[in-house]
């Protein structure tokens, strides 16, 4: 999966009794270049203790700077604290992009005003010379 330059965030779910589905999180991390900080690992399935072939230190040492949840959405274990993470991380992604906008557009209104001040006999830099 692609991620676009308009992603506020991504989440890798991981199911922890597959190491192969943890192995294509790797493949798939390679074709995204994101700029964000909101992103986190979900190892699913931490409940089937018996199953599982995915410790979290494993993604850890193989990921070191994403954070790792192991949750259990059937059981709602770890749910809460792995979108408690995320959420304020997400929110700050928003208001910066949406700062940048803003002053992406000023700088677009500073232009348009400097192309539109008058020159001496009273034509604009818009018309071009006489």
């Amino acid at each position: 999966a692609r991620a676009k330059d308009t992603t506020l965030g991504l989440v890798y779910v991981y199911d922890v009794t597959n190491f192969e589905s943890f192995e294509k999180i790797g493949k798939n991390m390679l074709q995204v270049n994101l700029t964000t900080r909101a992103f986190m690992m979900l190892g699913n399935k931490c409940d089937l203790t018996s199953e599982k072939v995915v410790d979290v230190e494993i993604v850890k040492k193989r990921w070191p700077n994403i954070p790792v949840f192991e949750v259990s959405a059937k059981q709602n274990i770890g749910i809460r604290e792995a979108f408690e993470y995320i959420i304020p991380l997400l929110k700050e992604e928003e208001k910066e992009r949406r700062l940048e906008k803003e002053r992406e557009r000023e700088s677009q209104r500073i232009k348009q005003e400097k192309l539109s001040v008058p020159l001496q006999g009273g034509r604009s830099n818009r018309e071009g010379p006489a």
